[in-house]
């Protein structure tokens, strides 16, 4: 259930942290993520972590609908829920 190998998400999490987003639940969950790993989480503190995830990371991209990778989520939480590509057209576009 649980993947501490899986701490790719680890920046997303640094990233929320320092962000002023999380409640003071979620924000202690994500810390003890970060120090402790998945594992050391309780099946209800788990549930939170990844509920937090999911509600503060852009999934899909708010202009094609395509599926943004993890890597590319925290970008697009902070250029308005756009993939990559959209928003690699979105500054040629405006730079015209």
């Amino acid at each position: 259930m649980y993947n501490n190998n899986n701490l790719q998400n680890r920046d997303i999490i640094e990233y929320l942290i320092n962000s002023n987003r999380l409640t003071p639940i979620e924000e202690g969950i994500l810390k003890r993520v970060l120090d402790k790993g998945e594992e050391a989480l309780s099946e209800k503190q788990f549930n939170v972590y990844q509920e937090a995830l999911s509600k503060y990371t852009t999934k899909y991209c708010k202009h094609c609908g395509s599926a943004i990778p993890i890597e590319e989520r925290l970008e697009a939480e902070d250029n308005g829920g756009l993939c990559a590509h959209c928003a690699h057209q979105l500054e040629k576009l405006m730079s015209e």
